[in-house]
C-alpha cells in the first residue's frame, strides 16, 4: 500500500494543492512580538486577573472541599445519593462543599451542603447556551469563570473525585485546605 493510499478505504488520498500548502506553512511560522495582535497578548492579564479572583475569594471562604462528578447524572442515580449525603457529611464535620456549579453530581453536592447549613460554593464556566449555576449555589458564593483551565486549577485545590468525572476515580482523594 502506497503512502497515499488510507487503509479503510485503500483509495488514495489527493495531495494538498501548492497554495493551500504554503498557506499553511505561513500560518505555522514565527512572528515576532508586532505581529501579534494586541488583543491576543492582553489574555494574559485575563487569565492572570481569573487566577487572582479566585484566589481571593476562595481564600475568604474557609475550609471547604471540592466534589468532581459528572453533570448529567440523575437525580435517582446512586451516585447523586451518595455525593449529597458525602456533602451533608463533610458540613456537619465543619468543612464546606465546592463543585463546577452544574447539575448532576455538581448539584447534589451542593444541595448536601445547603442541606446541612453549611457553606455551598459553585466555581461555573461562562458557556453560551449551556450549564448555569444550580439553585443550591450560596449566592455569594457562585464564581463563574471564562477560562476552563482556571476554574480546573481552582477546582483541584481541594477534592473529592466521584466516578463519571474525567479526573475521578473510585476512591476519594481529600487534599489540604485552600492556602496561598
Amino acid at each position: 500500500m502506497s503512502k497515499k493510499q488510507t487503509k479503510k478505504t485503500n483509495k488514495a488520498v489527493a495531495p494538498l494543492p501548492l497554495e493551500e500548502e504554503h498557506r499553511i506553512r505561513k500560518a505555522f511560522k514565527d512572528k515576532d512580538w508586532a505581529e501579534i495582535k494586541s488583543s491576543d497578548s492582553w489574555v494574559i492579564f485575563k487569565v492572570m486577573s481569573e487566577f487572582v479572583n479566585g484566589f481571593e475569594k476562595m481564600a475568604k471562604i474557609g475550609p471547604c472541599v471540592t466534589i468532581f462528578g459528572s453533570a448529567r447524572i440523575k437525580p435517582t442515580n446512586p451516585f447523586y445519593k451518595m455525593a449529597e449525603e458525602i456533602a451533608e457529611r463533610l458540613v456537619q464535620h465543619g468543612y464546606g462543599v465546592i463543585t463546577g456549579g452544574g447539575p448532576g453530581i455538581m448539584e447534589a453536592g451542593n444541595k448536601g451542603a445547603m442541606k446541612a447549613g453549611g457553606k455551598s460554593v459553585g466555581l461555573n464556566i461562562y458557556l453560551p447556551h449551556e450549564q448555569k449555576g444550580n439553585i443550591y449555589i450560596d449566592p455569594d458564593k457562585l464564581i463563574t469563570f471564562d477560562y476552563f483551565f482556571v476554574r480546573k486549577v481552582i477546582l483541584f485545590l481541594r477534592r473529592v473525585s466521584r466516578p463519571g468525572d474525567s479526573a475521578a476515580n473510585l476512591s476519594f482523594v481529600i487534599s489540604q485546605p485552600f492556602q496561598y
